[in-house]
């Protein structure tokens, strides 16, 4: 389908403050995983919006009943979200014999 036959028609005044804060967030995450899709951003939208480990525990569950290539797959929310800092740079981020970097959480 060419792209000049795709059309979104704007939302109808007093969508958002009739239906409420949580529908207005709801549109603000569809219309974000609309525009940006494949250009990278949705894990962190996912994050930042602190749904990502019921937003992708879903896919996963879902993916699997269809597939096996995520069986066992599972996110874990406050550990997933972060990398583990490498011991190498905890060791020599000393100050004054303190350590100043500690292990992000679920990592120790």
């Amino acid at each position: 389908m060419p792209a000049a036959n795709y059309f979104i028609a704007a939302y109808p005044d007093g969508t958002f403050s009739a239906r409420g804060k949580e529908f207005a967030l709801k549109a603000i995450y569809f219309e974000r995983k609309l525009e940006l899709g494949m250009e990278g951003h949705r894990y962190f939208d996912l994050s930042r919006w602190n749904i990502a480990e019921e937003t992708l525990n879903n896919y996963y569950q879902y993916e699997q009943a269809i597939t096996n290539d995520l069986t066992g797959a599972h996110f874990t929310g406050n550990k997933n979200e972060y990398y583990p800092i490498p011991q190498s740079q905890i060791d020599l981020s000393v100050s004054n014999g303190e350590q100043i970097l500690i292990q992000n959480i679920g990592y120790q």
